[in-house]
């Protein structure tokens, strides 16, 4: 999908700072270049307690994609995870299917929409499905680069599974399958 295409799609959900700060301590050597790949889009004067158009990290997040790599989405996604202050509540579960229920709880947690009531649901979702043993599908509705949100349910699933592995399965923007097999 294009810049363009992307810019246009949905533009009154948010992202909360606090989400935007927690991917940038992961960075190291890139954080400099990646903060102005965010100002170049639009992103400035980051606060935790400020919100910020979606549409445009999605922009800087490709670009990022592009530029940097998707490793380095990975990482941001792993490093999102342990950084926010509200996951043990909102992921309090000590079996794999139950915190992967809960992982859209935290996704919603993280955006707001401003908009008018016409989108039936316009922040979008991770919906859980499971798949038989131990191993589920994670159906990702969101335009986000599937590296990030990969690293995301890793670094979750990891609360439980040390040795959990989570895998592209398919990706067709906006829509990202993930494949989780864990062992305990």
């Amino acid at each position: 999908m294009s810049t363009a295409a992307r810019a246009s799609s949905k533009p009154t959900v948010e992202v909360s700072g606090r989400t935007i700060l927690a991917g940038l301590i992961a960075l190291g050597k890139y954080k400099d270049r990646v903060i102005r790949l965010l100002l170049r889009n639009g992103i400035t004067d980051l606060h935790p307690d400020k919100w910020y158009p979606r549409n445009k990290l999605i922009d800087s997040l490709f670009e990022i994609r592009e530029v940097i790599g998707g490793g380095t989405l990975l990482l941001m996604g792993k490093k999102l995870y342990q950084s926010l202050p509200m996951i043990d509540e909102t992921l309090a579960a000590e079996e794999m299917e139950d915190m992967l229920q809960n992982l859209d709880n935290l996704y919603q947690l993280l955006h707001r929409y401003t908009g008018p009531s016409s989108f039936s649901d316009p922040i979008g979702n991770l919906n859980y499905e499971k798949v038989g043993g131990q191993t589920a599908r994670m159906i990702c509705d969101t335009p986000y680069p599937p590296e990030l949100i990969q690293g995301f349910v890793l670094q979750a699933c990891r609360r439980i599974d040390p040795v959990v592995t989570v895998n592209i399965e398919e990706y067709m923007q906006p829509t990202c399958l993930l494949l989780i097999n864990w062992e305990v």
